[in-house]
């Protein structure tokens, strides 16, 4: 079962560098190329997602405050909340089963709509008197719950990852540790040390990202062995290595 959830780590890692490149990429070069999830098929989702929701060994439930009543006024707003719950189903197939997904409408005045309110589910206003929901709980085996206050178009992009990294966190027994090599100041942002001191440093997204996930170590750089709590080792960009370095690294 460790073994499955450190796998599950390591993907979830993958997935986010993956996602981050991506996206960066499709900022540069494919302006206003949208990617396809309305389709209910597995390939719609990144290989680390599906390794991870294979290896579920015990059952991860999500469920989804949506509005349906109040979308299906609005063609653009019904069309959004398809593409979520077509992606939550790809989700439930790749898992098995072991993920469960319901779909929750929270009509105005309702106990469903009490009950995404008091689990922090946020909802906006439609000037008409009532608000709209699209939300998502989740709840792992060890009790623990993890929300999504509100899935929002400017998400979208990175969703696949928000729910991967869900699952993830949802069956973790503890936050992974997770140690860092690299030259690159990631903690501290451009200025290094300096801007630190200053109070005006500017981590790094990635990182931040990663601490929503990991317990996160930057190794010294003058590092002779991996410390043995470390669950995941990422290297980015790392200053040449020592032999024993190399060999401490070989034999992570």
């Amino acid at each position: 079962m460790r073994e499955n959830r450190i796998y599950g780590v390591a993907a979830l890692a993958v997935i986010l560098v993956l996602f981050v490149l991506v996206n960066l990429i499709a900022n540069l070069t494919l302006s206003g190329v949208k990617v396809d999830l309305t389709e209910r098929h597995l390939f719609t989702l990144a290989k680390g997602t599906r390794a991870t929701l294979a290896k579920l060994d015990e059952p991860v439930t999500f469920r989804l405050f949506y509005s349906v009543g109040l979308a299906n006024r609005y063609p653009a707003v019904r069309s959004f909340g398809s593409r979520i719950t077509d992606l939550l189903e790809s989700f439930r197939q790749a898992s098995g089963g072991k993920l469960r997904v319901e779909i929750v409408d929270p009509a105005p005045f309702s106990e469903a709509e009490d009950e995404a309110v008091a689990a922090g589910v946020r909802g906006s206003d439609t000037g008409g008197g009532e608000r709209f929901y699209l939300g998502l709980v989740g709840s792992g085996p060890l009790g623990a719950r993890q929300v999504i206050p509100a899935i929002t178009g400017d998400r979208e992009p990175l969703l696949e990852y928000d729910l991967a990294k869900l699952v993830v966190t949802l069956t973790a027994e503890r936050k992974p540790k997770l140690g860092i090599i690299s030259s690159l100041p990631m903690a501290t942002g451009p200025g290094g040390p300096i801007m630190l001191a200053q109070g005006r440093s500017r981590p790094y997204a990635i990182y931040s990202q990663l601490r929503g996930s990991f317990d996160v170590a930057m190794l010294d750089d003058k590092f002779t062995e991996i410390p043995a709590d470390i669950d995941v080792l990422m290297i980015a960009d790392p200053n040449p290595m020592t032999a024993q370095q190399l060999y401490a690294v070989d034999q992570f």
